[in-house]
């Protein structure tokens, strides 16, 4: 994954206290994506975006598998660019492929992307992703 920040994605998310031990009064973990309220530490924002990130592409792995029926070879990378709005929405979204291009896949990736949502943040964000699929031997 690539932001605008330097250095991001280059540290694992750090262990803390276990989720129970950090749920707010409203019920919700501070700084999850349920919470809502607006980030504006660099640092939380970058834990968000990959906490949020890692869940999504898991379901994104769908648009790869239904393509597989169709061709057992696809494999490749597609590059995911978007921007992440301040209200926590995809905007900007694209789907391309680095080698072999499958409209159908990227249209399916692109959806999920702009599905996606995030906490409010403090400034639009840039992110680009690239992805690996590849058949299961």
């Amino acid at each position: 994954m690539n932001c605008a920040r330097p250095g991001f994605g280059s540290h694992p998310p750090r262990a803390g206290p276990a989720t129970s031990d950090r749920i707010g009064a409203d019920g919700n973990v501070p700084g999850s994506v349920a919470s809502g309220a607006m980030l504006v530490d660099d640092n939380a924002i970058i834990g968000m975006i990959q906490r949020v990130m890692k869940a999504e592409l898991r379901k994104m792995k769908t648009c790869y598998t239904e393509q597989l029926e169709v061709d057992e070879n696809l494999q490749g990378q597609w590059v995911l660019m978007f921007t992440i709005a301040s209200n926590g929405n995809t905007k900007d979204v694209s789907v391309s492929a680095k080698q072999n291009t499958n409209a159908d896949l990227e249209l399916c990736m692109a959806t999920k992307v702009k599905g996606w949502q995030f906490q409010p943040i403090k400034a639009d964000m840039p992110v680009k992703k690239t992805v690996r699929y590849k058949p299961s031997l």
